[in-house]
């Protein structure tokens, strides 16, 4: 090849290189790319589900997987319905209240019955709850700002004190829940026999009130298997009318220094 065919190619390689390193290292363009701010709104996720039920754990991984991203504007409610119990596999989680629960939702939302994995999100949007696409992006859209702070704390193992300062005009409902961070279970029969299933945000204990004012403050009982364990209090507040969430706060109450 003749010196002159080699210099040419050179040059050409030379300027192929300052462009791709001027493209990959322009600030404007980096500039450009940043990330958006995060959004100020919030969101209650309120998942049903039940270890007997085949198509529920992974629903149960993807709340899972939501709240290890440690989001600080995201609520999970992880509640055990009991209409799976006669089926094989009683959950010991599983609660009637928590059944009923979802079948308000089902009357709100106009839905032809319940089904398990559900997500309600901010009382609003329902869907399979392991549709993953569906709930990235209900989150990623999200507006609203709460309305709603709480302190919390435990006056012994038995009762805990909880005050709460609701911002919006009607205070409608306040809903507060105790909320068991992490459970394992061996489930020896039914649909998810022989499996070890994985939860997250249990629910424990749920209570509803119809605030006389937006503020005040409350005893509550700690059910008597959260008496030695670090639990989360979730509350947040709903509209009486369409059940659309409007806030939502939470705290923890620590034993033996332990922290989620």
């Amino acid at each position: 090849m003749h010196l002159s065919k080699i210099a040419f190619l050179s040059m050409i390689l030379v300027v192929l290189i300052g462009s791709i390193l001027s493209y990959g290292f322009n600030p404007a363009k980096m500039a450009n790319e940043k990330e958006p701010p995060e959004s100020k709104g919030f969101a209650v996720i309120e998942l049903f589900t039940s270890e007997g039920c085949s198509s529920c754990p992974p629903a149960d991984q993807l709340v899972s997987k939501v709240l290890s991203e440690n989001k600080k504007n995201i609520y999970i409610l992880s509640y055990h319905v009991d209409y799976w119990d006669r089926l094989g596999w009683k959950d010991n989680f599983s609660q009637a209240a928590f059944s009923n629960r979802q079948k308000q939702y089902s009357r709100y939302l106009s839905l032809d019955g319940v089904y398990t994995p559900q997500i309600v999100l901010n009382g609003t949007d329902q869907f399979v709850g392991s549709n993953e696409t569906h709930l990235r992006s209900s989150l990623a859209h999200l507006q609203q700002e709460s309305d709603l702070d709480i302190e919390v704390s435990k006056t012994n193992d038995t009762f805990m004190h909880l005050s709460y300062k609701i911002t919006g005009k009607d205070p409608g409902l306040l809903n507060i829940a105790l909320i068991q961070p992490e459970a394992v279970t061996e489930v020896k029969r039914g649909e998810n026999g022989g499996r070890k299933l994985h939860h997250v945000n249990v629910v424990r204990e749920f209570k509803t009130i119809e605030p006389a004012a937006n503020e005040g403050s409350m005893d509550i009982v700690i059910p008597e298997e959260l008496h030695t364990l670090s639990f989360k209090v979730i509350a947040f507040t709903q509209q009486k009318s369409n059940f659309k969430i409007t806030g939502a706060a939470q705290t923890t109450i620590k034993v033996n220094g332990k922290n989620f």
